[in-house]
């Protein structure tokens, strides 16, 4: 297909689509002539992927480079794909707090989920700076947050497991076009989560603000007075 079809398609306006591929997000398509190529069903593929990651992610370009470099390699496990782009997602300085608060944190976190695997170090940065500032009942919450985020990235599961269906694409590990769609849905999942999460802070928590609430809190989050109910299944470990 040419520039033009590429654009129609993907909804993607033509200097945008320049821009991807002189910043080498986009491979080039094959000339045909003087200022003329052909693009396949590839280059919409990763056209759509780096729009998704620039517009809807947020990423910086060097973010979004990183990323594609990950997808491309099919020596990259599908793991190590997914923390890259986590990875990229939370790049930033973390606040830092001492020492002392770090090991009552990571005590807290470790006490919650276990070793678990990484990346805890945000986890541990946000309970310690929630101990620094008296919201200690942050840790009594993990294992409600944990098992809410389980269910979150079920639902990327889902999402990815029936993309892989409908395309029939096997196997999927090496397959650049699953390989994208895994991207895709971390990106898409993070950016509905952070939405319905947004809209679900402002319903519960904006009555105990105004003094419209109705009934004790179920979780007394700036004093830790009251604790946090314990889910099921730790209930019934007990």
């Amino acid at each position: 297909m040419r520039m033009a079809q590429l654009a129609e398609r993907s909804g993607i306006a033509i200097p945008t689509i320049k821009y991807y591929l002189r910043a080498g997000l986009v491979p080039p398509g094959r000339v045909t002539a003087r200022n003329q190529a052909e693009y396949t069903e590839g280059h919409l593929r990763r056209l759509r992927l780096v729009d998704t990651l620039l517009t809807v992610g947020g990423f910086p370009v060097t973010a979004a480079r990183a990323i594609l470099a990950a997808v491309d390699d099919v020596r990259v496990p599908s793991r190590e794909l997914i923390e890259t782009v986590q990875a990229a997602a939370r790049a930033g300085r973390a606040r830092v707090v001492g020492d002392d608060l770090r090991e009552r944190a990571e005590a807290t976190v470790s006490a919650s989920l276990g070793a678990g695997p990484a990346p805890l170090d945000r986890l541990v940065e946000a309970c310690a700076v929630a101990d620094l500032v008296g919201a200690r009942g942050l840790g009594a919450a993990l294992e409600q947050y944990a098992a809410a985020a389980r269910t979150s990235a079920a639902c990327d599961d889902a999402v990815l497991r029936a993309y892989v269906a409908r395309a029939q694409r096997t196997p999927p590990e090496r397959d650049p076009a699953v390989r994208e769609a895994v991207v895709v849905v971390l990106v898409l999942g993070a950016v509905v989560r952070s939405a319905l999460v947004s809209a679900a802070q402002r319903e519960l928590l904006t009555p105990r603000l105004t003094g419209a609430a109705t009934g004790p809190a179920q979780f007394q989050g700036m004093t830790g007075n009251q604790p946090y109910p314990k889910s099921e299944g730790t209930r019934r470990s007990q």
